[in-house]
């Protein structure tokens, strides 16, 4: 699949990391459709091939988010998270995501996944970003 023609749908209720996320994502050359809330991922989530997630959202959380999209659309995930313990890994995995990220986040690392996932439809398996300036 084409980087210019892929949708990625980027949640994350942190304004500041969600504008940086998606100004870095679209220099990329992907199409970004950012959402800071459950509800405003799910009205933008049709045509998305990827889904990129905080998984702490509040009430409606980034869990309950990839399990939607993925049983709606049979969209893939990349969950983000400041919590990294092997538990939340499995969480993640359970909900339907295909990769996991802790913050802060590693672009490169990111970037990779995106890449692993679009084009081998594997698991792209549960890493620490622990380089990288996105928190």
């Amino acid at each position: 699949m084409d980087a210019k023609r892929l949708s990625i749908l980027v949640v994350e209720d942190d304004e500041d990391t969600l504008k940086l996320m998606t100004r870095l994502l679209e220099r990329e050359g992907y199409d970004v459709r950012p959402a800071t809330s459950f509800e405003e991922a799910e009205a933008r989530a049709a045509g998305c091939g990827l889904l990129v997630s905080d998984i702490g959202l509040g009430e409606l959380g980034g869990l309950e988010l990839m399990r939607e999209l993925k049983s709606r659309h049979g969209i893939k995930g990349i969950a983000v998270t400041g919590h990294a313990e092997p538990y939340d890994r499995q969480d993640a995995r359970d909900a339907g995501f295909d990769g996991f990220i802790a913050k802060p986040i590693s672009l490169p690392r990111l970037l990779e996944m995106i890449e692993e996932l679009i084009g081998t439809g594997d698991d792209v398996g549960m890493t620490n970003g622990r380089m990288g300036g996105l928190s």
